[in-house]
């Protein structure tokens, strides 16, 4: 397994594996949506949905057992206008999500890493 992957695995594994994450996605996913500045972005999804693709891709990205088979992180973000700003309250959230559910800081910020990575795919 390249170094990469068993990194990511080795972080899925030392979360506790699908039920934290579940958790700390239904902890991020309430968050964003009382949020003034987010919530247009969630005002006609099927939120239930939204969040089983939430946990789907986390699982996937931080080396969970199963591929994630939705849509790319660009092509489900495509055309919203996420901006900077957006993006960086959706860390904001996730951070408080993640220390909500007891999350160890130091695995927190492992978790926060990964999804910054992401930026150039979901803002505009």
């Amino acid at each position: 397994m390249p170094e990469r992957a068993a990194a990511a695995a080795s972080l899925y594994r030392r979360l506790g594996g699908h039920e934290p994450l579940a958790a700390v996605v239904d902890a991020f996913s309430r968050r964003l949506i009382i949020d003034g500045e987010l919530a247009h972005y969630f005002a006609h999804l099927d939120l239930e949905q939204l969040r089983r693709h939430q946990v789907a891709f986390l699982d996937a990205a931080l080396g969970g057992p199963h591929a994630y088979r939705g849509a790319t992180l660009r092509q489900a973000h495509r055309g919203l206008g996420i901006t900077a700003r957006d993006f960086r309250l959706c860390l904001e959230h996730l951070a408080a999500a993640l220390r909500a559910c007891d999350v160890p800081e130091e695995l927190g910020a492992e978790v926060l890493g990964k999804i910054t990575a992401l930026r150039g795919e979901l803002v505009e």
